[in-house]
């Protein structure tokens, strides 16, 4: 089950959420290691390009063709929808020190398997923050005015930030157990930014939106972990947790445009109070939660 949501908060910024729950019955992965080089691990903050064809790609910029990695059925394969397979050949790509995934084959479901499955080249190219779609939020990567790439054309505002709370579940009905990754993410191609004399103001105010919407994550990361939620539980109130999470989120990001907007001078008290939230729920910062 796939549920998605959108807010828009003031012209400022826009929260998407989405949701994914299945039995925990995984794909199989298939790593081919084709290069003489060898490469640290991507982490999960460093750009990171996922391309549906060559064609999206400048040629120019491929360093190194790393290897390839395959999601492919595995017996009664449950959690394996589109973005989820993606998702793990994204992952498996960053283990093996890549920084862009090409897709070279895509098999939708059909009669012979409810799966999607899917075949990768792992690349490195000189520059995968031009091909990104989305930014996963971490105090390394801040962002900067190139992660906007919405078009500014009839855009009303001087900056909109789209950022958001996703979370994906999956759990064992038998043993109860729960797995849940829970990341704040922006989307570059929904945000936009219209050059002028305060790109810097503007662009630590849109910062903000963002690092809003990790604080939130972190609570609702917290709401789950100290609920200690068994399998039943969980998928009987997950919904609710966060709904209410997303409630008090764009109840918060409107209250600081609407104060900002009407003192910049209020601007200060804003970054202290994220930084100092930020900092009392650090113990909430992993996006992964075991229960």
């Amino acid at each position: 089950m796939i549920c998605m949501n959108k807010t828009l908060y003031a012209g400022s910024a826009i929260v998407l959420t989405f949701f994914l729950f299945a039995l925990s019955c995984a794909p199989k992965i298939v790593i081919d290691t084709i290069s003489n080089n060898t490469y640290p691990k991507t982490e999960d903050y460093r750009a990171f390009a996922v391309l549906e064809k060559y064609a999206d790609l400048n040629k120019a910029e491929i360093e190194d063709h790393i290897g390839s990695v395959q999601i492919k059925e595995k017996g009664l394969s449950i959690n394996c929808d589109y973005k989820t397979v993606l998702a793990l050949a994204e992952k498996q790509a960053r283990e093996m020190g890549g920084n862009c995934l090409v897709i070279t084959e895509h098999k939708e479901p059909d009669f012979r398997s409810t799966c999607h499955r899917i075949s990768c080249d792992v690349l490195r190219i000189i520059n995968p923050e031009n091909y990104e779609k989305e930014i996963l939020w971490h105090p390394n990567r801040p962002l900067t005015i190139a992660d906007f790439k919405g078009s500014i054309d009839k855009r009303p505002f001087q900056a909109t930030t789209y950022s958001g709370i996703t979370y994906y579940a999956s759990g064992n009905p038998i043993s109860g157990k729960v797995t849940l990754t829970v990341k704040s993410l922006f989307d570059c191609h929904l945000s936009y930014f219209k050059p002028s004399d305060i790109d810097n103001y503007i662009l630590k105010h849109e910062q903000l939106h963002f690092d809003i919407t990790e604080i939130y994550t972190r609570q609702f990361r917290r709401e789950i972990i100290e609920s200690n939620m068994s399998y039943k539980e969980f998928n009987t109130i997950h919904q609710e947790l966060f709904s209410s999470i997303l409630k008090e989120l764009s109840l918060k990001q409107d209250e600081y445009d609407a104060e900002v907007y009407a003192d910049r001078s209020l601007q200060e008290k804003w970054n202290k109070w994220v930084a100092k939230t930020l900092d009392e729920l650090k113990d909430y910062s992993d996006v992964l939660i075991e229960l």
